[in-house]
């Protein structure tokens, strides 16, 4: 089975002595665009103005750290690098090695930086703000042209074996690839209306229930009982069959 998801902006400075090496990621680049995009990054940063690296790191203060080569920075799991509202919920230092080790080779991460990543690809620590641009690079349009058609192809075996395929991601992500086979995918609602900033935890914790029970098909998963949610219904629209869970804490 396969689980497309969001990174976060929020980043751990957790290093390790693994250097970034982009030939290892799981998605290898044949074209070079993942290797170019990295490298106009490092340029970009090296050389940029305090207010440019404001803007393309969406924040009010710089740490000059981010300054320091991506390529010369220690690299951890994307699991472990991202540490934001989804990666919170999901607690994936808390899990056990058999659901660390299921997240880590069925978790697809779609990184504004890098593209397509699996869960247990190597990152360093870097900032890019959703949706800001360097060098010209229109990256969730060059990932998209370039890594879609690995990703149909894998996807299509997930489900040719019976296995299925989640889309927890935020709707930005959708711009990097557009599913084109049966899945699932969860909405959030709470007094009637459909949340989208705490939805984040929630697509955390659906994340973290799939891993905690090894949950490889559409009934294992329709069969797991989430906390704090209780299902209101099931639509399907088209290759979509939304799930969608009530809030029911406070």
């Amino acid at each position: 089975m396969k689980v497309l998801f969001s990174p976060s902006e929020m980043k751990s400075k957790i290093g390790s002595d693994k250097i970034l090496d982009l030939s290892n990621f799981e998605f290898c680049d044949e074209s070079g665009v993942r290797e170019n995009a990295v490298k106009e990054y490092a340029k970009f940063v090296a050389n940029a103005s305090e207010a440019e690296l404001a803007k393309l790191f969406g924040l009010k203060q710089i740490d000059e750290s981010l300054r320091e080569s991506i390529f010369k920075k220690g690299c951890v799991s994307a699991l472990e690098r991202y540490t934001g509202v989804a990666y919170e919920a999901l607690a994936y230092a808390k899990l056990e090695n058999t659901a660390r080790e299921f997240l880590g080779a069925n978790v697809i991460i779609f990184s504004n930086l890098f593209g397509p990543i699996l869960g247990r690809d190597q990152l360093p620590e870097y900032k890019l703000k959703q949706g800001e641009k360097f060098a010209g690079l229109d990256l969730p349009k060059i990932y998209r042209e370039n890594f879609s058609a690995k990703i149909d192809e894998i996807l299509e075996s997930e489900v040719g074996n019976g296995e299925c395929v989640v889309d927890l991601r935020a709707g930005f992500y959708e711009k990097f690839y557009e599913l084109k086979v049966p899945h699932l995918s969860f909405k959030f609602i709470k007094n009637g209306k459909v949340l989208s900033h705490y939805a984040k935890a929630y697509r955390g914790k659906v994340l973290r229930e799939i891993a905690r029970n090894l949950a490889k098909t559409e009934r294992e998963i329709l069969n797991l009982n989430f906390s704090g949610v209780k299902l209101a219904e099931i639509r399907e629209i088209s290759l979509k069959k939304e799930i969608v869970l009530e809030i029911c804490e406070n």
